[in-house]
């Protein structure tokens, strides 16, 4: 969505909503009154709710969404123009995930197109809106490399699925992920080295910590690679999963405990484990890459260490720090500089007069707490700001509402 800025004499700058002006919803109720709220308060005016996702009093509630606060960063972005690799057991087909899987390939014949443990963690990652759950980056696509058939397989068909994904990057660009929630006790070089080779060919590799409730080294966990994410998971507490490993090789922490997600036959389920947390961290990855495509690996691997909540990764933390392009100021006599001198006042107002607008002054993005968007909010009007150090607008510098 877009918002304006007014100037009084009429003049108007638009900008992306993402910066600076957050747009977080904006809709009418059925006898069309301007309605405001949550994000969750949104989506259940929707005419097909996802409602594992807006449900908190449900068992099967997807709470992984508040503890990464994907509806604050989903104001900026949701993963379009990133592709994940799943290299997993398959991915099924499925009605929440047939439109956001790009390619289906396997190391060998085992007959099905996935199993559920792939399936489960491909909608993690991005299961699409509107159609039961939701994934941490909904508009992000799937590639699915099927390594292993059942409860595991071997380190040489892992090492020929990394390499295919490899080769796919090279004709599709938007491959810029690899999730890989599976890891072996034993060390092999061969395999550190295509770890290497897919980071080094652009690719951020996350991966899971391993199921023993312990600091026993998994691999490719341990590898301890710059451009390689480590993922142990947590709870609804926010506490350490009892089955997680840890160690100091462990990068970040995201929910793995009970994650309800898309599986096998067009079903859901719930399913615990680092594998269930690391494609929550693969998602947010997609969502920093939506914005910050050019980054590399090792960029991803150290935004994200730094957008956590007490080792929690907190997707919301990717945007609220380097808002630094474009700063969109409201023109005055086409001053160089784009300032607005001291006194002057601008409108905020929405670009559609039936929207509602959340904003904040500064540059900072509204921020949700329990459900509740905390910020301003104008209904059917518009907000009359002065130019003032106040109000976060410093005099003689570029304006960035």
């Amino acid at each position: 969505a877009l918002a304006q800025l007014k100037l009084p004499d009429g003049e108007v700058a638009v900008m992306a909503s993402r910066y600076h002006v957050v747009l977080l919803y904006a809709y009418r109720d059925e006898n069309g009154v301007s309605v405001k709220g949550s994000w969750k308060a949104w989506y259940e005016s929707t005419a097909n709710p996802d409602t594992y996702m807006s449900q908190p009093s449900s068992y099967n509630y997807q709470y992984m969404h508040d503890i990464v606060n994907t509806y604050e960063a989903w104001g900026v972005t949701k993963g379009a123009g990133v592709t994940v690799a799943v290299v997993d057991s398959g991915v099924d087909m499925h009605d929440d995930l047939n439109n956001n899987v790009k390619a289906r390939q396997s190391v060998k014949d085992w007959g099905a197109l996935g199993s559920d443990h792939g399936t489960h963690v491909a909608g993690i990652v991005a299961a699409q809106m509107d159609n039961g759950i939701g994934g941490i980056a909904p508009e992000a696509k799937i590639y699915s490399e099927r390594v292993f058939q059942g409860g595991g397989g071997s380190t040489a068909d892992i090492i020929q699925g990394i390499n295919n994904v490899i080769a796919a990057k090279a004709a599709d660009p938007s491959i810029k992920v690899m999730n890989m929630s599976l890891g072996g006790y034993f060390y092999s070089s061969q395999y550190e080295a295509v770890i290497r080779k897919a980071i080094a060919a652009g690719i951020t590799v996350v991966v899971a910590m391993g199921n023993d409730g312990s600091n026993i080294q998994c691999f490719p966990a341990a590898f301890n690679i710059p451009g390689l994410i480590a993922v142990q998971s947590s709870t609804a507490a926010n506490t350490l999963s009892p089955f997680s490993n840890y160690g100091p090789w462990a990068d970040v922490t995201a929910p793995g405990s009970n994650i309800m997600s898309t599986v096998f036959d067009n079903d859901y389920s719930m399913m615990s484990g680092t594998s269930m947390a690391t494609p929550v961290v693969a998602g947010v990855c997609a969502l920093y890459l939506s914005v910050y495509p050019y980054a590399t690996p090792a960029q991803v691997e150290t935004a994200i260490k730094k957008a956590t909540n007490k080792g929690i990764v907190d997707a919301s933390k990717l945007f609220n720090t380097e808002n630094k392009a474009p700063v969109i100021t409201p023109e005055e006599l086409k001053a160089k500089d784009g300032s607005l001198p001291y006194g002057s006042m601008l409108t905020i107002s929405a670009a559609d007069s039936s929207e509602t607008i959340i904003y904040t002054v500064g540059g900072k993005s509204p921020s949700i707490k329990n459900g509740v968007i905390t910020g301003t909010v104008v209904e059917d009007g518009a907000v009359w700001l002065p130019i003032t150090s106040e109000n976060g607008f410093t005099v003689g510098k570029n304006v960035a509402v």
